[in-house]
């Protein structure tokens, strides 16, 4: 349910507009990582060890979840999902087994690759399916330092 809730609160954003997917564009409200961390049933960096086969992924488009204070959130547009396995090197909150299965769902996905390395933060869906995309903070982990001060509790930097 919690999910269901933070698609619909997803697809009311007015958010300006973000290219996620040649073609196509995604909206996605800019959270910051305690809210992302607050919303998300897991977050954790781990390396992709295989990117599955493109397949439908009905609860995408379908579900939403707002953000803190009621704010909403970000917009992924229904579409398909790609299943990923990434070998988890570290966890924040979801406490992972070695791998987890992710899908990199809807119409912004982060575009996964095969040996790279990804901060994630996920929602399980009503499915028991970790769920995440390129408008949840997910992103390469080279990328991603001011995520990783904030979550290891250090004030993030400028403040």
């Amino acid at each position: 349910m919690r999910y269901f809730a933070w698609m619909v609160g997803l697809m009311l954003s007015g958010t300006a507009a973000a290219p996620c997917v040649p073609g196509t564009f995604c909206k996605c409200g800019i959270l910051t990582v305690q809210e992302e961390l607050a919303r998300s049933d897991a977050v954790f960096t781990g390396q992709v060890l295989r990117v599955g086969a493109l397949a439908d992924d009905p609860a995408v488009g379908a579900h939403a979840q707002t953000a803190a204070g009621g704010a909403v959130a970000a917009v992924a547009p229904p579409g398909p999902a790609w299943p990923v396995t990434l070998r988890v090197s570290r966890a924040w909150k979801g406490g992972h087994p070695d791998s987890v299965t992710v899908l990199d769902a809807g119409g912004c996905p982060v575009g996964f690759q095969q040996g790279d390395s990804y901060l994630v933060y996920a929602i399980r869906g009503d499915d028991g399916v970790l769920h995440t995309s390129f408008c949840m903070r997910t992103r390469l982990l080279s990328t991603v330092a001011e995520d990783l001060r904030v979550l290891d509790g250090m004030p993030p930097a400028g403040r």
